[in-house]
């Protein structure tokens, strides 16, 4: 019989990867004409800020209802939890990569064509760049975990099949007490 709240969090796992990942392709630094512009626009980038904030509290508050269900993990549930762990560490550091990319955004431009300014514009994209690398990272997080957490499940479900065959099986006749001759 299917667990429920296994099925839930198992929903809610792959949503919440399909979030992450959806974001890490979608929070974009270039403008429409695919290039990065000289000055990023500060709302969008702040936006990018909040899109992460809100995916790693959500990610934050899955791992937190799993650790409270584990009341005895096993190997597998253990592996889901630390992938959970992992992915809210990911999230985190995007928050905080998207967040300097907007600060850089709001400093001072230094001169066009300057090295200054060829190392601001550097900064900007790498930090964006690895701010989406860490959305992605915790996407694939948050599938390692669903992928642990349905073979707990599959092995729930062989054990209790099993075990409930094993009940149901005729018993045998106790050995024939052998006689000497």
């Amino acid at each position: 019989m299917p667990d429920p709240t296994t099925d839930q969090t198992l929903r809610e796992l792959q949503q919440v990867s399909l979030s992450l990942r959806r974001a890490s392709e979608q929070l974009e630094l270039l403008d429409r004409t695919g290039q990065v512009p000289i000055y990023p626009l500060f709302g969008e980038l702040i936006q990018h800020v909040a899109v992460a904030q809100n995916l790693s509290h959500t990610t934050a508050q899955l791992a937190t209802g799993f650790s409270v269900r584990l009341d005895a993990p096993s190997e597998e549930l253990s592996r889901a939890h630390s992938h959970l762990v992992t992915a809210v560490a990911h999230t985190c550091s995007a928050v905080a990569l998207f967040a300097r990319t907007a600060q850089t955004s709001t400093s001072p431009a230094p001169a066009q064509g300057t090295p200054d300014a060829e190392r601001r514009q550097w900064k900007l994209v790498l930090d964006h760049a690895e701010g989406r690398a860490e959305l992605r990272r915790a996407s694939e997080a948050v599938s390692a975990a669903a992928k642990h957490l349905q073979d707990h499940h599959d092995l729930q479900q062989f054990l209790s099949k099993a075990l409930g065959r094993a009940t149901d099986a005729p018993k045998a006749a106790p050995p024939s007490p052998r006689r000497s001759r």
